[in-house]
């Protein structure tokens, strides 16, 4: 834990966004449709990842975690001294995929406590891991090259993985090359087969990630903000362009994280980037959004505290010595006490940090 003093305000309330969305209002209107029947289903949907390929607005929570941890990379190593950096970097690494683990990868299951067996652990299968690799793809672009370099290598790295996945096999949840880079790399460690890849996807993690390291770029920019809020939404308005063009050679499809989605998703990441930052930072609009920070200001406290609190009620199956009005009514209650927390560590000025 330790205490920060000077944030982006735009970055900290996006964050929050995301991850009020996540934690707490997502789950709530899925637990009222679900209990209630009152949600239209076109609205319903959107609150659900696609099957396949699509986009809905759910499918934008993880890329936008894991971009926003992109953009403050050029803020938070501009104080950087290179003393100790790499160390740095793969502690958090590290830490991140243990925490991943924790969350989807078997760690924290009796079985696993009782028995040692480390075939049931699977060690890359959640949106943590998936920031950290990101984010140790982005720390070696920004560590090792200037802006243009960075540039020149998201699009090569980009490049292979779009020449991967078009020319080796096929766009079908079976068929496609990620899919068997999955199942020759992490054979029996691999999480079920719900298609969602992660190996060679994380070429395009790196990508997402580098995304937001320029929007970080550009907002450090010596300009003046309305100049850095119109070069965001110029960015957003060329990525949502290419991907849609792309849609028609490749389909949108989340769960192998495959070129037209990272583009697609990108874009919209940098629109709500720019958006944010036009309104918070530029027009000096807060008030009304500010206390979106108490989740955004500890993101992972908040990720950790509702995937956790899931974990050891449901799964294990503590629900059966809850009251029913409990088990009936536990999303809210989950989303009351998890933000109990939050409040209480963001008046404290606590911050987790990894």
């Amino acid at each position: 834990m330790k205490n920060l003093n000077q944030r982006l305000n735009s970055l900290d309330i996006l964050r929050g966004f995301d991850l009020f969305v996540l934690v707490c209002f997502g789950p709530l209107l899925k637990w009222v449709s679900q209990k209630y029947g009152c949600i239209p289903t076109c609205i319903e949907t959107q609150f659900h990842h696609v099957q396949w390929e699509g986009f809905a607005f759910w499918d934008i929570i993880m890329p936008l975690f894991m971009f926003m941890a992109g953009v403050a990379m050029p803020f938070s190593f501009a104080k950087y001294n290179g003393k100790g950096t790499y160390i740095r970097i793969l502690r958090r690494v590290l830490v991140l995929f243990i925490l991943g683990m924790l969350v989807q990868g078997n760690l924290l299951t009796a079985k696993f406590w009782t028995t040692f067996d480390i075939s049931i652990l699977k060690p890359y299968s959640n949106t943590l891991q998936a920031i950290a690799v990101g984010y140790l793809i982005s720390s070696i672009l920004l560590l090792n090259f200037k802006i243009r370099g960075q540039i020149i290598a998201s699009v090569v790295i980009f490049a292979i993985y779009w020449a991967l996945i078009t020319f080796c096999g096929d766009f079908t949840k079976d068929g496609n090359f990620s899919n068997y880079v999955d199942n020759a790399v992490l054979g029996k460690f691999r999480a079920g087969h719900s298609g969602y890849t992660w190996v060679l996807s994380s070429l395009n993690f790196g990508v997402t990630t580098m995304f937001g390291v320029f929007c970080g770029h550009i907002m450090r920019r010596k300009t003046e903000k309305t100049s850095n809020a119109l070069a965001l939404f110029i960015f957003a308005i060329i990525l949502l362009a290419l991907g849609y063009l792309l849609s028609f050679q490749m389909p949108i499809i989340k769960k192998i994280w495959n070129s037209s989605f990272t583009l697609w998703s990108g874009g919209l990441c940098v629109l709500l980037m720019a958006t944010f930052y036009y309104v918070v930072d530029c027009l000096n609009f807060s008030k009304a959004i500010s206390w979106l920070k108490i989740y955004g200001m500890n993101a992972i406290a908040a990720y950790m505290l509702y995937s956790l609190t899931k974990i050891f009620v449901f799964p294990s199956g503590f629900e059966k010595s809850l009251p029913t009005i409990i088990v009936e009514f536990y999303t809210p209650i989950q989303c009351v006490v998890v933000f109990a927390i939050l409040y209480a560590m963001y008046k404290t000025k606590t911050y987790l940090k990894v």
